[in-house]
């Protein structure tokens, strides 16, 4: 019972230590690094353009950009509906306002078409891939120039998808317009080249150019970084949780067979004195006192594997994209298993296997 719980513990553990090595490493379709955003507390164009103007001149700042809300985030959903090779389309669809810097700014990659400009007289959007699934076109570039028919705008790019919200969530249909009034969040980027300044010294940089604008509003300037880690607050708490049960479980688990084995070589004390003066090496001995805990762990396996599969498989359902079962951490926990048994257990068989067989076999 006890290697079982151990083996669903390290297995438990593994699993959630390769998801979130999954969502580090996944891409989200647009590059948060370096990007530090808060919320505008004054919509005023004309005061906008300015601290956007002032904050580019700042050698700290490698761009600016203003949006009704930053890619990692979900707030606006409206309908829409498209007619498209005479087939009529309508569908939910994610809306964001964002200015002709949102998409360089942060690193959306083009399938199609062009950004906004300022010189567009008419309602212009983006959509992204999935917007384009919706419509079940295959090429982007076909979806070009269609009008809206709620909106009344003209599709003029098509992006590649970006995670809005967690992995928990599927990707969904999306659309940016350029409308000013919307803007609500502000995103700075910071330069790259400075990057050997300390960030307190680059927040107080911005923060200085913030005041000139506002000096009634303190900025809470949040990395995009920081902002999408806090979607995984919860699952990075129970990987410490389970490590810290894991661990604990070990160590008592280790003490339990070491009190075992050191029971059992008193048992065999004569058996092993026997098979000493028949010619037993120590080694074989040793390896004869081992494999007893061996097989326990090969059966305790047969438990484990089944039970934290299953377990697991429920814990990943949470995700709409999550990392595989794959095999080979079943594998690594049962052979990590293996070696805490073995090492607990072989000073005690060692001691056993080198006591003089004399002592052993006396009959007093």
């Amino acid at each position: 019972m006890q290697f079982t719980i151990v083996l669903i513990l390290l297995i438990s553990t593994g699993i959630v230590m390769k998801q979130l090595k999954f969502i580090k490493n996944k891409d989200l379709g647009f590059n948060p690094q370096g990007i530090i955003t808060t919320w505008l507390p004054d919509t005023n164009p004309s005061k906008l353009k300015s601290l956007q103007t002032r904050l580019r001149d700042c050698p700290d700042v490698a761009g600016v950009s203003f949006c009704s809300g930053n890619p990692s985030e979900a707030h606006n959903w409206t309908g829409v509906s498209l007619k498209l090779n005479g087939k009529q389309f309508e569908f939910d669809t994610e809306f964001k306002s964002a200015d002709t810097s949102y998409f360089s700014l942060n690193g959306f990659r083009w399938l199609a078409g062009r950004n906004f400009s300022r010189l567009d007289t008419t309602l212009n959007i983006v959509v992204n891939t999935e917007f384009m699934a919706e419509t079940g076109v295959k090429d982007p570039t076909h979806l070009l120039g269609h009008r809206t028919e709620g909106q009344n705008a003209t599709i003029i790019g098509v992006v590649k998808n970006s995670h809005s919200g967690s992995l928990h969530q599927k990707l969904r249909p999306c659309m940016f317009a350029p409308i000013a009034n919307s803007f609500r969040e502000i995103e700075i980027k910071l330069n790259p080249a400075t990057q050997n300044h300390k960030r307190s010294e680059q927040l107080a940089k911005v923060n200085s150019i913030w005041k000139e604008f506002f000096p009634d509003e303190t900025a809470e300037f949040v990395y995009l970084t920081d902002q999408i880690n806090s979607y995984y607050k919860a699952e990075k708490d129970l990987f410490r949780l389970l490590l810290l049960f894991t661990i604990i479980t070990t160590l008592l688990c280790c003490l339990g067979i070491l009190g075992l084995s050191i029971f059992i070589g008193e048992q065999r004390v004569k058996e092993i004195g026997i098979r000493k003066v028949n010619g037993a090496r120590i080694s074989q001995i040793i390896i004869l006192l081992n494999s007893l805990y061996v097989r326990w762990i090969a059966i305790a396996v047969l438990f484990a594997c089944p039970l934290a599969n299953f377990v697991m498989k429920k814990w990943l359902q949470n995700f709409a994209y999550k990392t595989e079962l794959s095999w080979w951490v079943f594998a690594l926990a049962g052979a990590v298993a293996v070696v805490v048994a073995v090492m607990t257990v072989s000073w005690q068989s060692w001691r056993a296997a080198t006591r003089n067989p004399v002592e052993s076999l006396r009959y007093e």
